[in-house]
Parts: structure tokens; C-alpha cells; sequence
């Protein structure tokens, strides 16, 4: 904190500058949620300062503006937080269904072994189109001729 005080402030102006001196570097460092939370402390008091702090150039203009800044960005983190939680969610769901898909099919595996001896061509029907088939991946490269007119 300033020893002495220069003419114009007052004490709250001081503590103010002194709680609030950073650079902008050093908000940038900051994560997020860390950062709304400085940014939430300083809209309060701004507020509750908002007198003092009317020599400086700071108006009830200025603090609304600010305040609609922070506010928007404190919504934007929120967002963002539940995103991320919604996706993990989603995520552990699709596992737990795939895991649950393939224990139904080795179960059924093990229901059309039956068949192997019974009724051969219905066995070899069902292992042909059990296996998974992987279409994402194109180990060769399509000719130019039979590529889409988007895909050249």
C-alpha cells in the first residue's frame, strides 16, 4: 500500500489501486475460473466505491458497461464448465452402452455356436456379417476419375 497519499485520493481510491494493480498479462495467465472470480471481486468493489472512484473517471456508465462485460463472461465460463460435464456424461453413457452391446453379442455368439452342426449356412451367414467393418479408413487412394467433384 502507498505511504502517502497523492492529491486526489482518497484511502478507498488507494486500497483500491493497490488490491486491483495488475497487469494484463497476469490476467491472461489466470484460468478461467480463477479469473471470474477476481473479476466478480472487482465489480463489487467498483460498486461499492463507485463515489470515490467518480474523480478518476469511473461513472455508473463505465461500471455498467463493465459489469455487463463481466457478467457475459462469467455466463460464457458457466456455459462452457456444464459443457465439458455434459459431454463427460454423454461420453460414460455411450461406453456403458457399448459395453452392455457387446455382452449381448457374445451372448449371442454363444447362442448361434448352436447352429454350426444344425444349420450350417445360417451359422456361416451370421459369423459373414458379424464382423465389424471398419468403412472410415481408405488405405488406397481413390482415382481421380471416381472422386466427387467436392472431394478434389
Amino acid at each position: 500500500m502507498r505511504e502517502t497519499l497523492q492529491p486526489g485520493y482518497s484511502n478507498s481510491s488507494t486500497e483500491l489501486i493497490s488490491k486491483y494493480e495488475v497487469t494484463i498479462s497476469e490476467f491472461r495467465e489466470d484460468r478461467d475460473v480463477i479469473l471470474t472470480t477476481k473479476l466478480l471481486s472487482m465489480k463489487d468493489d467498483v460498486r461499492d466505491n463507485l463515489d470515490a472512484l467518480g474523480q478518476h473517471g469511473v461513472t455508473r456508465e463505465t461500471y455498467e458497461e463493465f459489469s455487463d462485460i463481466v457478467d457475459k463472461y462469467v455466463t460464457a465460463v458457466g456455459k462452457r464448465e456444464s459443457s465439458y460435464a455434459e459431454r463427460s456424461a454423454a461420453l460414460k453413457s455411450i461406453d456403458a452402452l457399448f459395453n452392455d452391446a457387446s455382452l449381448v453379442l457374445k451372448t449371442l455368439d454363444k447362442l448361434v455356436e448352436e447352429y454350426r452342426v444344425k444349420n450350417p449356412n445360417f451359422f456361416n451367414g451370421y459369423k459373414s456379417v458379424r464382423g465389424i467393418r471398419d468403412l472410415g479408413h481408405r488405405f488406397k487412394t481413390v482415382p481421380e476419375a471416381t472422386q466427387q467433384p467436392n472431394q478434389q
